[in-house]
């Protein structure tokens, strides 16, 4: 077979590599044929030689840094793998409540029955009644039995009633909102003290609310009521700001009662759309609720038959929009950590 003879610049190129016996054993004997028959490429050679003494590079040292890149990139995977891994450990462990039966009152015994309730002023611990400012403030002690008595969901977010065996039958509503683990978040929960004339129960997923500041950053108004059997039926007012005739519209909507126990979660885009608003925006011209009566099966107003708790609420210490920043900073140390390893 005819070998391929090297030009002069190919084997100019090759030289330094040819030198340190890097080159193939094929490519070395074409070098060398080559060399044999061209006087100045030979010449180069030897200049080359007397003034930069060649060294083959021993192979063990090859076979080292062959070793450390390989090292570097094991390092650099499970730096990945353990990012990834704490991202996870730490997401499920916030994510943690499936809508389960289990699940819920899982989330409500431990979320709610903690033993602290928030007020403007300060904390009431342990389940002790105190007035701050005319303001009734207390908390559900730890470990008290609690009880789901209905659920609803409303895209992401999921509102559970709920009643406690305490000394004052605490009954009260928690919104949680659900993870890309498919599992739920706790949020915030809000609950109040009934007496002998209370059977309803109102509450938004902004807490604490009042029917006066019903607007929430989820725009969902919820109704939850407790054994309210002789209230056939709820009358609600809504209103909004009209941009088109700029002005402020009310709009009202009665809704029957099956049966005494139940749960109501309203998204402010789903009304806007049943009442056929079609410039309705949550953040120009947000619903609110100025009103609403309870019925009886006549049709007759028995509101003030009823009264609506005092409400406490339980925070979450972790608002979700600060949860999903820790991740994304841990997931830059870890991209960090990575461009390290591989640099160095």
């Amino acid at each position: 077979m005819k070998q391929n003879k090297l030009d002069c610049c190919v084997v100019r190129d090759l030289l330094p590599s040819y030198m340190e016996e890097l080159t193939e054993p094929e490519t070395s004997e074409q070098i060398e044929a080559h060399l044999a028959e061209c006087d100045a490429c030979s010449e180069l050679e030897r200049n080359m030689r007397t003034q930069i003494p060649a060294k083959p590079v021993p192979k063990k040292s090859l076979r080292f840094l062959k070793k450390n890149r390989n090292t570097h990139i094991i390092s650099a995977v499970l730096a990945i793998i353990f990012t990834l891994a704490c991202v996870f450990l730490w997401y499920n462990s916030h994510f943690r409540y499936p809508n389960t039966e289990a699940g819920r009152l899982d989330a409500v015994q431990k979320f709610v029955a903690c033993g602290k309730a928030d007020s403007e002023m300060e904390q009431a611990v342990g389940g002790d009644i105190v007035t701050i400012h005319d303001d009734l403030c207390y908390s559900i002690q730890e470990g008290t039995s609690m009880h789901v008595t209905s659920y609803t969901e409303s895209g992401k977010d999921l509102f559970v009633s709920f009643t406690a065996e305490d000394q004052y039958h605490t009954c009260g509503i928690l919104h949680l909102s659900r993870g890309l683990n498919g599992k739920y978040y706790p949020v915030s929960a809000s609950y109040g003290i009934p007496d002998s004339a209370t059977i309803m129960y109102q509450l938004n997923s902004s807490l604490p609310a009042s029917l006066d500041e019903c607007i929430v950053p989820e725009n969902v108004f919820c109704f939850a009521g407790f054994s309210s059997k002789e209230v056939a039926s709820i009358r609600i007012y809504y209103t909004y700001y009209d941009t088109a005739a700029k002005e402020i519209q009310q709009i009202e909507k009665t809704y029957p009662i099956k049966n005494g126990t139940f749960l109501w979660a309203f998204p402010q885009s789903q009304l806007a759309t049943d009442f056929g608003i079609t410039d309705f925006s949550t953040k120009k011209n947000p619903m609110y609720i100025e009103e609403y009566v309870l019925l009886d099966k006549d049709g007759n107003d028995i509101t003030e038959q009823y009264d609506i708790p005092s409400q406490m609420s339980v925070h979450n210490q972790y608002p979700i929009a600060v949860f999903y920043l820790f991740i994304i900073i841990l997931l830059g140390v870890g991209v960090i950590a990575v461009a390290y390893i591989l640099k160095n």
